[in-house]
């Protein structure tokens, strides 16, 4: 069959060009000819030149397969006129010489006679177009050499793009590598600078707290007092800077489990307490009296680390004010309940200028090297991330000079779709009269609010002279109050002065329930309230329906049930005794020394093993001595994931207490402890109560006796 590409036409007529063929006479265009027959060469020349001659041609030809293999080398021509027969080779494997040469052939492929399957061979081998030598016309010939340029030249550019996006890939590709290597180098680097630091501060905040049982005098009280804080906040600079960077590497994840809200809160005050003590600052919490909030599930840890890096800031901007705390709930979303949680504070405030950028990463308010408050400016950026991380948003308010509010929105899921009764007092608080006795007056309206919903008559009074002078007049008319809220730090006179001047005349003042409000929840502080008249005390911050289970109890003349409980020291004031035999696995020298002495003032009998072969070597021979082992992570020769490892697989390993010790504090890391067979984990610097707490958790029976 024959191969028509074109009808044929014999022509010679000068054509008139194509815009597009009008634009190669700004070049030279080098055609190569390779056929064997001469005639053939002369008439294709011929044709072209008829065709138009004013298009730059230069010709070259070449009789053999050879010949134009060399030419096709050495000129690299624009176009390729080959026949498919040739006397030492055939076209298709020429055009399979030229491949090698470039990868783009400008070929048109000419034969006797036409043929679609040589025509698809050809195109196959790399050539461009195909022409059967017996229809050829000069306009045909023409026409197919300039698409041959084009699309050759096309094909170049198109294999040029390929190229570079090829180039692109593989250096992204090596970015990628590299910085898949920079996030490994940076977690390694993390985990190491965490180790060096950390295992230091083990050793200074351990030493301290056990320095604090050797009975110091007052003046030493307040040096080791003075460490162990400094201590403390540096640790805290640590850990912002840890977490700023999982979050930056996307390695943190959040942790979900039950919380009640008001006991987070009440942790956070009370350990917030003495900071604002120190400032002058009222910490105040406005709970949501009209309703109970339920058990959530969240990320304890994280959610307590937002609001203490939210109410601290607060506090260190503000002198001789308060801080208020607010939490409320914003509606339900399916079974998630949606929760506002708003610090606001009387500080020094916000520039305008500086509010957009308050939440970013080392950003302050004041950030010359004069200012004077302190910090890395991370604490803002990682809540706002982790708000982030929760599915809410955080904003902040503020005037200059007058303070800020900052306030945040998650929703979280309830847990069981618990829904808290409110028991109700009205029956018998309807008409009481309370006298509330505070020098500030945000916790005399909050008071006043709270009890208000349960039907009760209150009278404010800002100072204790006030609340002398109230009592009198009414105790006078025959009015007196049934009971009194009592602040405990008041200016001139304090709650306990004033209760003890109503005790001393009651004929003058009469003698009303008196109930104590205090920030102070150590119980020292609390044994001599029998003797100045108190009935029940409430701990700071008031929760409304404690405060109104106090008043009902009060009233009652019965002790008043399930109210706070001073908030547990950090430091237990006697230490119990377990008469343990413990070994101590640890390379740093300070690190051995403080879990030695820590053991020891615990009762324990201790060894110590400076790596993990030489705890082998010892449990290997004395296994059944030890209760516990407290097993370091990161240690030379033998570390603690293999030493674990290792005992797990021994028979006598098998049931060995074992505590992992790291001071990496990276994500995972508790888990990695544990999957690797360790029976607990804690992270350095290691503290006198939390090593209380893994004893008592993990030794069989409870502490023979109190030191």
């Amino acid at each position: 069959m024959q191969y028509n590409r074109i009808a044929p036409v014999f022509s010679f007529e000068k054509k008139t060009l194509s815009p597009h063929i009008e634009g190669m006479k700004q070049g030279q265009y080098i055609i190569l000819i390779i056929d064997d027959d001469e005639a053939d060469r002369a008439l294709f020349k011929n044709f072209l030149r008829r065709v138009n001659t004013d298009i730059p041609y230069v010709f070259h030809e070449a009789s053999t397969g050879r010949e134009g293999l060399a030419m096709y080398r050495e000129l690299r021509p624009d176009c390729v006129l080959l026949d498919y027969r040739l006397p030492d080779t055939n076209g298709l494997d020429l055009l399979e010489d030229f491949a090698a040469i470039t990868p783009i052939l400008p070929v048109v492929m000419l034969t006797g006679q036409g043929s679609e399957s040589i025509a698809a061979d050809t195109i196959k081998h790399g050539a461009q177009d195909y022409l059967a030598k017996s229809i050829v016309t000069g306009e045909a010939l023409q026409r197919a050499i300039v698409n041959t340029i084009d699309r050759a030249r096309l094909l170049e550019k198109v294999e040029s793009q390929h190229r570079e996006l090829q180039k692109a890939k593989e250096k992204a590709e090596q970015k990628e590598k590299e910085a898949i290597r920079a996030d490994r180098a940076k977690s390694e680097f993390l985990a190491t600078m965490s180790h060096e630091i950390r295992t230091p501060m083990n050793g200074i905040i351990g030493m301290a707290d056990l320095l604090s049982y050797t009975g110091l005098s007052e003046k030493q009280e307040k040096y080791v007092s003075s460490i162990r804080s400094s201590g403390e906040w540096l640790l805290t600079i640590i850990n912002d800077i840890l977490d700023f960077s999982k979050i930056e590497a996307q390695e943190l994840e959040l942790e979900c489990r039950p919380l009640e809200v008001d006991q987070l809160l009440t942790e956070i005050i009370h350990l917030l307490g003495g900071r604002a003590a120190e400032n002058r600052v009222e910490l105040i919490l406005r709970w949501p009296h009209d309703d109970i909030l339920p058990v959530i599930n969240a990320d304890p840890g994280r959610l307590r680390q937002i609001l203490l890096n939210i109410i601290g800031n607060a506090i260190k901007f503000t002198k001789d004010g308060h801080v208020l705390i607010s939490v409320s709930r914003q509606g339900m979303e399916g079974n998630n309940i949606r929760l506002r949680f708003e610090v606001q504070d009387t500080g020094i405030g916000i520039p305008h200028d500086k509010l957009d950028k308050i939440f970013g990463k080392f950003t302050q308010v004041d950030s010359s090297t004069t200012r004077q408050y302190g910090g890395t400016g991370l604490g803002l950026a990682i809540s706002k991330s982790l708000v982030e991380m929760m599915g809410g948003t955080i904003e902040v308010d503020s005037t200059l000079g007058k303070g800020a509010t900052f306030r945040f929105e998650a929703a979280f899921p309830v847990l069981d779709n618990q829904i808290g009764l409110k028991p109700d007092y009205r029956d018998c608080l309807e008409g009481k009269k309370i006298l509330i006795v505070d020098d500030y007056t945000l916790n005399l309206d909050l008071f006043s609010e709270y009890l208000a919903m349960s039907g009760i008559e209150t009278t404010r009074a800002s100072s204790g002279a006030e609340a002398l002078e109230i009592l009198r007049r009414t105790h006078k008319k025959g009015e007196s109050c049934d009971a009194m809220i009592i602040d405990y730090v008041m200016p001139h006179m304090d709650g306990e002065m004033l209760s003890r001047r109503i005790m001393e005349n009651p004929r003058e003042f009469g003698n009303p329930r008196r109930i104590l409000v205090t920030a102070l929840g150590k119980r020292k502080n609390l044994e001599s309230l029998g003797q100045a008249g108190f009935c029940a005390h409430l701990l700071k911050p008031v929760y409304p329906d404690a405060l109104i289970g106090c008043v009902v109890a009060a009233l009652k003349g019965s002790p008043a049930e399930n109210l706070p409980e001073p908030a547990p020291e950090n430091f237990p004031q006697v230490l119990p005794d377990f008469a343990a035999r413990v070994l101590v696995v640890e390379d740093d020298r300070v690190s051995q020394r403080m879990a030695k002495s820590a053991l020891s003032e615990l009762g324990c009998t201790v060894d110590v093993a400076g790596n993990g072969r030489e705890a082998l070597a010892l449990l290997e021979e004395k296994s059944e001595i030890y209760d516990i082992v407290f097993m370091d992570w990161q240690m030379p020769v033998m570390d603690g994931h293999e030493a674990i490892e290792k005992i797990r697989r021994s028979e006598w390993g098998r049931h060995m207490k074992i505590v992992a010790l790291t001071a990496n504090a990276i994500q995972g890391d508790r888990e990695k402890c544990l999957r690797v067979g360790a029976d607990d984990y804690m992270s350095k610097p290691v503290r006198l109560p939390e090593m209380i707490r893994i004893l008592q958790k993990h030794l069989s029976g409870a502490p023979a006796k109190a030191a």
